[in-house]
């Protein structure tokens, strides 16, 4: 039995047409931010698609998984840095200034 080789696209097509049309957007007005496009550009090109914009951050994510690991390694490493390692550094400048 054959595989299947065809890939499945990475974005969505309504979120790829969102993210085609930012871009042209940005290069008909010769900007790189759209900080910098005239006023009442944004909200008249912009605004419009910006929902599907937000989403594609998470469209390049692992499939199988999301966000979550990236979430999850932050929350463990701000944890240990909070209960490891600032308990260790005031305890030290607590010890410092007590001795003086």
């Amino acid at each position: 039995m054959k595989k299947n080789n065809r890939r499945m696209p990475l974005v969505s097509s309504p979120r790829r047409e969102a993210v085609e049309s930012y871009q042209a957007c940005l290069i008909s007005y010769g900007v790189t931010e759209s900080y910098d496009l005239p006023e009442g550009v944004y909200e008249r090109e912009i605004l419009p698609i910006a929902p599907l914009l937000h989403g594609v951050k998470e469209a390049f994510a692992h499939p199988n998984t999301g966000m979550a690991p990236t979430i999850m390694g932050g929350l463990i490493v701000a944890t240990l840095l909070t209960l490891g390692i600032l308990p260790v550094v005031y305890s030290i400048f607590y010890n410092i200034h007590e001795k003086r």
